[in-house]
């Protein structure tokens, strides 16, 4: 049987394998529609000038061949038959624990307020700068739309999958091996929300992703239960897609550069500790992470 270390090395190829074949294959959408590898490689930013419908594909096999498709062989290749097992996905939670988990991530979102209010005042460079323009423009252009079929293809592309995926990565594996190296499940959680956020490659928000990556991580390491991650992850995505998708406006912009951090709006984060308590209780005992 493979050690935790050996499966993570393991892991870690895979990851850079379907990173490669990611960086190609979220190219063929646009190669399709007559750009070439030459324009591409001399300025990258064309391809957010491309349709919308070319870049939902180039974001769907982006996806799948980074997060979906190692996990899955992961899994099988680990797991075999008992891959819901392995992954903490055998038994759906109880209401009562999600809506507990809910009100948990509520609680935190003053918390990743101000770490993106701290992130705002680290100057970035200009090709940062740019890339967050570029990508907030890109999901704008795939987003807002008076169809309700893209809607839903998009509350897929942008909320379930990433859940999914991403929760497979950083919790699902990456963190369960990290905290059986380390022994400790809090180093594990906070590498895997630095990892989590430094994937994304977008800067004026990395912090405030940091601590939405460890709330996450959190949520799983006191429960057991995948499915927490992956609903909270799903929620976190959908509510700013349906809030720009249906009223046009941009929740992920909600501090403006120069505006003052509220303070106050910190007690809650003190008030969702109960709620980590009660979380931490509920799994009373059920701490094997084999």
């Amino acid at each position: 049987m493979k050690t935790a270390g050996e499966k993570q090395i393991i892991f870690f190829v895979m990851l850079c394998v379907g990173f490669l074949l990611a960086t190609v294959a979220s190219l063929v959408p646009f190669l399709l529609e007559g750009l070439s590898f030459e324009e591409i490689s001399e300025n990258p930013s064309v391809v957010y000038e491309g349709p919308a419908s070319s870049i939902r594909l180039s974001l769907f096999l982006n996806h799948l061949f980074m997060f979906l498709l190692p996990s899955l062989i992961y899994g099988i290749v680990f797991f075999g038959r008992d891959i819901l097992k392995g992954y903490d996905l055998e038994k759906p939670p109880g209401l009562v624990i999600v809506g507990m988990a809910i009100l948990f991530l509520i609680a935190c979102y003053p918390l990743v307020n101000l770490f993106h209010y701290i992130n705002m005042q680290i100057p970035l460079m200009d090709w940062m700068k740019a890339n967050e323009q570029n990508v907030s423009e890109m999901l704008n252009k795939i987003i807002i739309s008076d169809s309700k079929f893209v809607l839903i293809l998009n509350v897929l592309l942008i909320s379930i999958m990433p859940a999914v995926g991403e929760e497979l990565v950083f919790r699902g594996i990456l963190q369960k091996n990290f905290e059986k190296i380390l022994k400790n499940g809090h180093i594990a959680v906070w590498i895997c929300a630095f990892l989590f956020s430094a994937i994304h490659m977008q800067f004026e928000g990395f912090l405030a992703r940091m601590v939405l990556g460890a709330v996450m991580g959190y949520s799983y390491y006191l429960t057991r239960n995948f499915w927490i991650p992956v609903i909270l992850h799903s929620l976190n995505n959908l509510v700013p897609l349906l809030a720009l998708a249906m009223m046009d406006t941009d929740l992920t912009n909600s501090m403006e550069e120069g505006e003052p951090f509220l303070w106050v709006t910190l007690i809650l984060p003190v008030l969702g500790l109960p709620l980590l308590y009660y979380l931490h209780k509920t799994i009373n005992g059920k701490r094997n992470i084999s």
